[in-house]
Parts: C-alpha cells; structure tokens; sequence
C-alpha cells in the first residue's frame, strides 16, 4: 500500500462514520415523528370518545325529560255494563255494575253500588244528569234496594233520601236499583254523563264521589 493511500484511509473511515451517525440521527428522527403522530391520533380518538358519550347521554336526557308521564284523576271512570273494582279507590263506594240504556221504556238507568268504607249509612241519593231531566234514586227503608219511589223531593231538581229501618244500613252493604223513563231516556247513545253519589254516615259525615256513565242503544 502507497504512503498516498495510508494517508487517506483514516479520512475515508471517518467519512463513512459521519455518513452512518447522520443516517442513525434521521432513523430516530423519523421514529419520534411516528411516534407522535400515533400519540396524536390516539388522543384525538379519546376526545372523539368523549364527545360522542356526552351527546348520546344529552339526547337520552332529553328524551326522558320531554316524555309525557300519565298522571292520576280525581274523577273515576266506568263504562256501561262493566265491573269497576278498581274505579273509586280513595271514595267509599265501589260501583260495580252500571248501564244506562237508551230506547227501552224511553230509557233505563240500572247501578249497584258497594260500600266498602266499613261506615253505617244513614242514605244515599245517586243523581245521573243526563240531559233536561236528571235519573234519581234514593235509599230508603230496610234493604239495600234504591228507586225514585224513595226519594223526597228537596227543591228544584234536588232529592233526599228516606229515613232507613233501624236508623240507618250495616256497614258493607250492597245497593242497587233503577230508574227508567224520560230521564234516563234523553240521554243519547254513545255520549258520558257525570253520575253523582252523596252519602250520609251514621258518624255524621258525608261523601260525593263522582263517576261517568256511557249511554248504550237498547
């Protein structure tokens, strides 16, 4: 080997020694620039996450607020013909039959009536309003049974009730009866009436519960 040629190898190896550092430098270099950009991306997707998690839960919170919720009525219901055990929960009276028909003797309102108060009554005076002539019937005597023969006029369209055998019926007992003719004979097939029952305890108290009751063709 020449002198020339000893003389140049040591700048030939630390040549190819730079060349090789300044490739290793970009390697790392090129390494941390990924690296940061999956750290970026990730976080990206995390705040991606969040957000679609907070809208989910706005909308499902808004849709809960906005959803009608049913609420309880004070006036029970019933439909003619049918049992309604569950009708009048907070009155002392359970109506468990009632049907007012329109076409036969002119008209026929039929109710039965359960006491379920476990109080003695005095009377009862049960007033349908269908239209220009109302349908009554009263309490009145030993049994449970009601009519308008038992009802004493009060003034105007009103009515009481006669006195009971013995002062006054057993706690529990069932009332029934019925009333036909123009009153309940206005009433019009497929239309509500509000059937009104005020009671007289023997503890000196009284009720009025309100119901409605559909007139039917007969």
């Amino acid at each position: 080997m020449s002198r020339l040629a000893r003389d140049n190898l040591p700048r030939f190896e630390a040549l190819v020694y730079l060349k090789g550092a300044r490739r290793s430098h970009g390697d790392r270099r090129f390494i941390s620039t990924v690296g940061r950009r999956d750290s970026t991306k990730q976080s990206s997707l995390l705040v991606l996450i969040v957000i679609v998690i907070v809208i989910v839960g706005a909308a499902a919170a808004g849709i809960f607020l906005t959803t009608p919720h049913s609420t309880q009525s004070s006036t029970t219901s019933s439909s003619a013909g049918t049992s309604l055990s569950n009708s009048n929960a907070e009155g002392p009276f359970k109506v468990t039959y009632d049907t007012l028909t329109v076409g036969y003797q002119g008209g026929l309102f039929q109710l039965e009536l359960q006491n379920v108060g476990g109080k003695q009554v005095v009377g009862i005076v049960a007033t349908l309003s269908t239209p220009k002539v109302p349908a009554v019937m009263c309490t009145g005597g030993s049994t449970g049974t009601m009519g308008f023969g038992n009802c004493n006029p009060a003034g105007g369209t009103s009515y009481t009730y006669q006195a009971a055998t013995g002062g006054s019926f057993p706690a529990n007992t069932t009332f029934s009866g019925y009333d036909s003719g123009i009153g309940p004979g206005y009433a019009v097939a497929g239309q509500s009436y509000p059937l009104s029952v005020v009671a007289t305890f023997l503890d000196g108290t009284t009720s009025n519960q309100t119901f409605s009751v559909q007139a039917t063709s007969g």
